[in-house]
């Protein structure tokens, strides 16, 4: 059972790992101001970008005899389709991993 739970974990961390490599890096060649823009992009919820947070839950000493384990992985995309120059649908989906 320790093998699982250890498997769950690490496959956790990994995708929790992976959500760094989205974030945008200043380099020499880019100017603060495209990097507040994309500030501000990420803090407005109706921006047209698409991202892919995730959630680690990690719950110690449930059940009966208090020594139960359960993991949890929340996937959360946010995805907005454009519909017309008026209209903008957003779908904010969340798929939990249970174990």
């Amino acid at each position: 059972m320790k093998a699982h739970v250890f498997r769950f974990a690490a496959a956790g961390l990994m995708a929790f790992g992976l959500c760094g490599l989205w974030v945008p890096v200043n380099t020499a060649g880019q100017g603060t101001d495209e990097m507040a823009e994309i500030a501000k992009k990420l803090n407005n919820p109706v921006a047209s970008i698409i991202s892919l947070p995730f959630q680690n839950n990690f719950d110690f000493g449930g059940g009966p005899h208090d020594n139960g384990f359960q993991y949890k992985l929340n996937v959360q995309p946010v995805i907005p389709f454009t519909l017309n120059e008026h209209w903008n649908l957003i779908t904010r989906t969340i798929v939990p991993f249970i174990y």
